[in-house]
């Protein structure tokens, strides 16, 4: 894994630092994911998955909003006015954590009132009390590691992600093994870590919430800040909203399992969040001093390398899926064994299509990020009516393939149609396998 992180990027901070960081987060998630589902079992890990995909939208707001504008923005301002953004970033950051968290109280609440079909484990109060601390706290916390990152002080960000996921998942662990571990428990593991994290990066990086300056920041990033919530919406819909729209067909315990099959492709998952703290810095870095041609030979360089490494090892985790299903998740989860190389395909389109949206994001296109959103929201939820009820969770998956690689061609044509409006050199050619 480090050898595959120093070949994605020149990264304009510590290598070692960065490195150790992303083996932290992308080890500890992939195996609390596999602790969690072998403990709870295909139907809780079921309603774990439905109850956290809540957590996943709120946190794509979050991204949307806070992250994206702040890693592109942060590095192109330097002293008091850097300081003064960071501040106005953090104020926003708690409002909106807030707001989300009011807002899903309430429509949980308000779906409980008028479903008679409400899953009781969905609306359970303890299991919304988990679900919103975890939400909140681990925002909190995310947004310190980004900050250190925008900031180029990766070893920061290393040290408030190890006092997070390492103590987190020796508790889901003995948890788990003691017989204790639930869907309300591990939302409370996760809330404690992620507070403890939060509080000792502030120690380090004392930034105050500016109110006034979150005012500021607001109007500054707002263009982009709408592109981007408006993409993340789309998006969402496209993916965690398709795994909603499968559970009329399938039920809670196949939803278990397809989430099961893409937590085998975790490490990459992680490995694409982990990247995309560097590589829109870097991109942002080259536009700033050598213009649009000094980022496009950036990405290019990033694709080719991300295909050279990205291919051989996905294709052979495709290959063994079977075994690698009974290992981590037992005999109970080997009927979803052949989804793995579909989720396979998927993760390689996922890579292509963020490269292009690193370069729209870096240009201040992000019009174009929403464009292929909507193409890809459209595409896999059509597929999913049509599919999943005949092929089950095999439509499912397919679905999700179907519409990923609608986004990546559209994003394709976008990119070409920009490079041509800009007199810039192409960069579609970089996105084939070589």
């Amino acid at each position: 894994m480090n050898n595959m992180m120093r070949m994605f990027a020149r990264w304009p901070v510590r290598p070692n630092w960065v490195l150790a960081d992303q083996g932290i987060v992308s080890g500890s998630k992939f195996i609390a994911g596999v602790l969690v589902a072998r403990f709870l079992g295909p139907e809780m890990f079921g309603v774990f998955v439905l109850m956290q995909m809540t957590q996943i939208y709120a946190n794509g707001c979050q991204g949307a909003l806070i992250i994206s504008p702040m890693l592109v923005g942060a590095p192109r301002l330097e002293g008091t006015e850097r300081d003064n953004y960071l501040s106005g970033m953090f104020a926003l950051q708690i409002m909106l954590s807030v707001l989300l968290a009011l807002s899903i109280v309430v429509l949980v609440f308000a779906w409980q009132a008028i479903s008679a079909h409400a899953n009781p484990e969905l609306t359970r109060p303890t299991n919304l009390a988990g679900l919103i601390a975890a939400l909140v706290t681990f925002q909190f916390q995310d947004w310190q590691r980004r900050c250190f990152f925008a900031t180029g002080r990766s070893r920061g960000a290393c040290m408030i992600d190890a006092v997070n996921y390492l103590p987190q998942l020796l508790f889901i662990g003995v948890s788990g093994r003691s017989g204790f571990l639930s869907v309300n428990l591990t939302f409370w593991i996760m809330a404690l870590s992620s507070s403890v994290s939060f509080f000792a990066a502030h120690l380090v990086n004392r930034v105050r919430p500016g109110f006034r300056h979150g005012l500021n920041a607001l109007r500054r990033e707002w263009k982009a800040c709408r592109d981007y919530l408006l993409s993340w919406q789309i998006m969402w819909v496209g993916t965690q909203g398709v795994l909603l729209i499968g559970t009329a067909f399938l039920g809670q315990q196949a939803i278990g399992g397809i989430r099961a099959t893409q937590n085998v492709m975790g490490p990459f998952t992680t490995l694409f969040q982990a990247l995309d703290n560097v590589i829109p810095v870097n991109a942002a870095k080259r536009y700033s001093k050598s213009g649009m041609d000094g980022a496009i030979a950036y990405m290019r360089s990033v694709m080719v390398r991300g295909t050279v490494i990205l291919v051989p090892v996905i294709v052979g985790i495709a290959m063994l899926g079977e075994p690698l299903t009974r290992l981590l998740y037992g005999e109970r989860y080997l009927a979803f064994a052949p989804l793995i190389g579909w989720q396979a395909a998927t993760i390689l389109s996922q890579f292509y299509m963020n490269q292009l949206h690193y370069v729209f994001r870096v240009v201040s296109s992000t019009r174009s990020i929403f464009v292929s959103c909507c193409v890809a929201a459209i595409v896999s939820t059509l597929m999913t009516f049509l599919c999943a009820r005949r092929y089950q969770a095999t439509g499912m998956v397919a679905a999700l393939l179907c519409g990923t690689l609608a986004g990546l061609v559209c994003s394709m044509l976008l990119a070409v149609t920009l490079l041509k409006q800009r007199g810039s050199a192409q960069l579609v050619p970089a996105t084939e396998p070589t």
